[in-house]
Order: structure tokens, then C-alpha cells, then sequence
């Protein structure tokens, strides 16, 4: 395989490397508020993965696309962005984006950042299992979702159907010496994007091939073989990715981080504003 592209993912990191664990309550005066819809969000619940707490999140049911708010983050990140994909019920959102790019641009939005691929996970398996009605889903109104909502939800994460389409994730793999350590959960702070962890990566499935859901590591990479998405397992220099095309359902921890496409967006999630 061809060597990753090479680039510096911790250059933004430098001025904020000593100060891990920055809550979104520390950088929520920061931003423009995004004032969506509490029904266009879903609740993802807390969740305990090996040592570490994740506290309730509201996760956007669609992709982000343009609004007034999206404009003046563009105007100030000096991006030009444009809806440039739909999803399948006609929803825009904005593609032609890096990972860094989609990183900031959520970051720059009141009290928001780009999912990790851990966090990604637990919300897929929530949908999924919401939509075989095994639990309850909540929007953003406390009202619980019906089975049918919550799969296409799923389906436009991860449904294996045309057209391909897929999501920035905020998780990267960055080598120090020879080993990969995997940052995730950037905040936007003062300007930089500041990962609120950096933890040696865990064993895991170190080839790609098609594995389970049931078998994830504490940072949501799989361990196991299965039939559930296909695994492309963690390179340096790499950031993660969700995509779906009609053949396959990929779990992508291999992506150059200057890729984009019409079709690769990111998503709006904020902490519960009330767990």
C-alpha cells in the first residue's frame, strides 16, 4: 500500500497539548449558534467505555447543510461552501470538505463538535437497535421516535444502497515513534482544534476485511471478524470516516486527511443541554 499522506495533525494541537479534558460548557460562550430544531436531533445517551464517561449527546438526525449560521462560519473560516449532496429524503448538505475543514466548521457552531468514531458507533447501534425495537430513541423534544424514523436514520449512515455517501469523523491516528496513538473529540479552542483524548491505540483488527458489531474496542474499532460493515484498519496519518455505497457499509480508520468529495459531509452533535 501506498504511504499515507503526510500531513502535521498535530500542528493545531501544540498550543493546547498540556490541557486535555476541555468541556464543550468551557468553549460553548464560543460560536455561532446553529438554533436547530430540537425535533432534527436525536439523543444518544451517556456511556461508559473502558475508564473513560461519555455524557449525553444530541446528534442531528441529517448532515449539516447551509444556513444562515453555516454562512458566517464559512465567512469567518474564509471557506466556500455550498450544499453539494442530498440525502435520500431530499435533505441538503454541504460536501467538499477535509476532515480538518469539517472538524472546524462544526467547532466554530455554539457548543458543538464532530462526533468521534467511538461516539459514532454507540449511534449507530442505537438507531439500528431502535429500529428492530429493541430500545427507545428520543429527538431532541424527549418524544420517542418511532422504529421506522430511526431506520432511516440508520439507513443514511450506513445502508448499503445506492448512491455512496458518507461522513467526516472526528478521530485521527497519529504516530509517535513507532507507536499510533488515537486522538479524538477535537474542540475548537482559541482557534485550535484540541483533542480531549490521546490514548495509545488498543489490539484490533490490523487488516481490512468485513467484521462485527459486537466486537469493538473501547475507541470503537473492531476486534473481530463478522458480517456486519466492512473494516479498513487504522494507518498513520489517517483520520476516520462512515460511508455506504449499494455493495458495502465501511467503517474507513485509513483516510488521507486532505480527501473530500461531493458526498462526504459531517455532523452536528452537542452535549444534552439537558441530560
Amino acid at each position: 500500500m501506498a504511504p499515507i499522506y503526510q500531513v502535521d495533525l498535530s500542528k493545531d494541537e501544540a498550543e493546547g497539548f498540556g490541557k486535555l479534558g476541555y468541556s464543550l460548557s468551557e468553549v460553548s460562550a464560543q460560536g455561532i449558534d446553529l438554533d436547530i430544531d430540537p425535533n432534527k436531533l436525536f439523543i444518544l445517551h451517556e456511556a461508559t467505555h473502558s475508564t473513560r464517561k461519555y455524557a449525553p449527546l444530541e446528534v442531528a438526525k441529517h448532515r449539516l447543510g447551509m444556513s444562515e449560521p453555516v454562512r458566517k462560519v464559512a465567512a469567518n473560516l474564509e471557506l466556500d461552501l455550498s450544499d453539494t449532496a442530498k440525502e435520500r429524503d431530499g435533505t441538503p448538505y454541504i460536501g467538499n470538505i477535509t476532515n480538518e475543514q469539517g472538524l472546524r466548521i462544526v467547532g466554530s457552531l455554539k457548543g458543538a463538535r464532530a462526533w468521534s468514531l467511538r461516539r459514532g458507533m454507540d449511534g449507530l447501534l442505537h438507531l439500528k437497535a431502535g429500529a428492530e425495537g429493541k430500545v427507545k430513541v428520543y429527538d431532541g423534544n424527549k418524544r420517542q421516535m418511532s422504529r421506522e424514523e430511526c431506520g432511516v436514520v440508520y439507513d443514511e449512515m450506513f445502508g448499503k444502497r445506492d448512491s455512496w455517501r458518507g461522513e467526516h469523523l472526528n478521530t485521527w491516528f497519529v504516530p509517535k515513534g513507532k507507536t499510533l496513538y488515537v486522538h479524538s473529540d477535537h474542540v475548537l479552542a482559541s482557534g485550535n482544534l484540541v483533542a480531549q483524548s490521546q490514548e495509545e491505540l488498543e489490539n484490533c483488527l490490523m487488516q481490512d476485511t468485513w467484521a462485527s458489531f459486537n466486537d469493538l474496542t473501547s475507541q470503537g474499532i473492531a476486534t473481530k471478524t463478522g458480517n456486519d460493515f466492512y473494516s479498513w484498519f487504522p494507518r498513520a496519518n489517517a483520520v476516520a470516516w462512515f460511508r455506504a455505497d449499494s455493495g458495502r457499509a465501511f467503517v474507513d480508520c485509513c483516510r488521507y486527511p486532505r480527501s473530500s468529495g461531493p458526498a462526504l459531509g459531517v455532523r452536528y452533535v452537542r452535549e444534552a443541554r439537558s441530560a
